[in-house]
């Protein structure tokens, strides 16, 4: 409704001028019966009223129904419940639009007003998953500004996962960017075990990663001398990365330990006790003496033989611990193994050469005999001796045996 009712005929006296309260004008009566100085019913005012009232019908949706408008059932208001619904959407809630331009550099039409001023938000439907940590967005009439972690640093491959990943950016007046508050890395980082030696910026496939899924610009790599790197590049198939200079070692340096044993009393409980420092640790570990235990049997052979061959055809079989000579070594009988154990030798370390019993060569085919030692006390058998027979007169033997007896 725009027409100025008294611009309607030329005299401009059937209306009344414009005023603030009626900015068309108003209408007038007439003096009296038969006078035309009254405002009438003109056709252009007419269709002004009616051309407004369509103009909010079409604006809010509505199609005229052709029936009488009534306070309870009104298309006008219809429309204008309509209008006001759309004006309050567009003004307020968060922008949102489909993405064009490409994965890494996106772009997009609003329908909403997008400004860069910090703290601003808008919600944008990705055409697939970046490949690329340098991405950018670009609100049309916009300049194109970097996408950033909540961090302020790149985005890794693949933080926007696919087609259809919905962007939840945030202009941030600090960093200049868009910062994208659901980035599928996050802005923490996961740590990665190598298990070969690593040089700073090397490249390592990542299947040789444990674990190997979804690496990222970030990551930390462990290899196997506990030596820490950060990965810094990946190559667009995301199928090896590239690791910095080395961060720091995670082992340490290898302390200076000390150990000491000593005995406790008995029946007392085994200890062990830490003191020092943690470069330089002391560990003093007290073990109880044992009860006194008691007296075992001496090394009673039950015989000699030349070779093991001997023994066994003498005994196929004997007693579990019996013990044999064969030569200057001891063979005992085991049960659980059911055969003959080489026990070890008896003879001792090689003495210097002396000289042979009053010079008398001995017989090349001599018999052995066994002597009994007894000790002085208790008649305790405490030994045995192998004397050789030798051609003496008087037998050596018996003389030996003799004293030995008395």
């Amino acid at each position: 409704m725009s027409i100025i009712l008294n611009k309607l005929e030329t005299s401009g006296k059937r209306w009344g001028a414009p005023s603030a309260k009626y900015p068309q004008g108003t209408f007038i009566n007439g003096s009296g019966k038969g006078m035309r100085d009254g405002s009438y019913a003109h056709a252009d005012w007419a269709n002004d009223l009616f051309g407004a009232i369509g103009a909010i019908l079409s604006a809010g949706g509505q199609t005229p129904n052709g029936k009488v408008e009534t306070a309870e059932d009104s298309q006008v208001l219809t429309a204008i419940s309509e209008i006001i619904r759309q004006a309050v959407e567009t003004m307020s809630g968060i922008p949102t639009a489909v993405a064009s331009g490409t994965v890494n550099a996106i772009t997009a039409t609003f329908t909403k007003k997008v400004t860069l001023t910090n703290g601003f938000k808008v919600f944008v439907r990705s055409l697939g998953k970046n490949t690329s940590g340098d991405v950018t967005f670009q609100p049309t009439g916009l300049a194109v500004k970097p996408v950033l972690k909540k961090d302020g640093k790149k985005l890794s491959v693949g933080d926007i996962t696919g087609a259809g990943f919905w962007l939840d950016l945030l202009y941030d007046d600090a960093f200049g960017a868009w910062i994208l508050q659901n980035a599928a890395s996050g802005s923490g980082y996961s740590y990665r075990y190598y298990g070969e030696d690593l040089t700073g910026n090397a490249e390592i496939a990542v299947a040789d990663l444990h674990p190997s899924d979804n690496p990222l610009i970030g990551d930390h790599v462990v290899d196997r001398l506990g030596r820490l790197f950060e990965i810094t590049a990946m190559n667009a198939a995301t199928t090896a990365v590239t690791v910095g200079e080395q961060l720091s070692n995670w082992h340490g340096e290898t302390p200076d330990i000390s150990l000491i044993v000593q005995m406790g009393e008995p029946g007392t409980a085994a200890s062990v006790e830490k003191s020092g420092t943690i470069e330089a640790p002391t560990f003093t570990f007290t073990i109880p003496k044992g009860d006194k235990g008691d007296r075992g049997e001496g090394l009673n052979p039950q015989g000699a033989y030349k070779t093991l061959e001997e023994l066994k055809a003498a005994h196929p079989t004997s007693t579990d611990g019996a013990a044999y000579l064969v030569g200057d070594r001891v063979y005992a009988w085991s049960a659980t193994a059911n055969d003959y154990i080489d026990a070890g030798t008896i003879k001792g370390e090689k003495g210097d050469t002396g000289a042979s019993f009053n010079e008398v060569p001995l017989d090349p085919d001599p018999e052995l005999y066994f002597l009994k030692i007894y000790g002085e006390t208790h008649g305790d058998v405490i030994g045995d001796l192998v004397v050789q027979e030798v051609p003496f007169d008087p037998d050596p033997v018996d003389v030996l045996d003799k004293v030995l007896k008395e």
